[in-house]
């Protein structure tokens, strides 16, 4: 495992020969005011392969979408004091911010 501060600046590094677990399927979840008081009601977050499809609860609607060129390999819990998800597509790590437009 390797700890990047910048794209040339290696932080630490530290050997690590066990696999690492990936998730094989993603199953809906949805995030609720109790979770991000920010959201009125619930949203539901539907994670496939190549992409995150967020629809309104209550009448199905989609909300937003975000597409990945390649394949989604882990998405995490939601981090509600960053209000984020994080998400490894093709081994890089991206922190996908809920922002909540009124």
């Amino acid at each position: 495992m390797v700890c990047l501060r910048s794209a040339d600046n290696i932080a630490w590094t530290m050997p690590f020969s066990d696999k690492i677990l990936v998730r094989q399927t993603f199953a809906p979840f949805e995030l609720s005011s109790e979770e991000d008081p920010r959201i009125n009601g619930s949203i539901l977050f539907v994670p496939s392969e190549r992409g995150i499809y967020i629809h309104d609860v209550n009448n199905g609607e989609q909300l937003a979408a975000i597409l990945f060129e390649k394949r989604l390999q882990y998405l995490s819990d939601y981090d509600g004091y960053n209000n984020c998800f994080y998400a490894v597509v093709a081994d890089e790590v991206h922190c996908l911010v809920l922002e909540i437009l009124n």
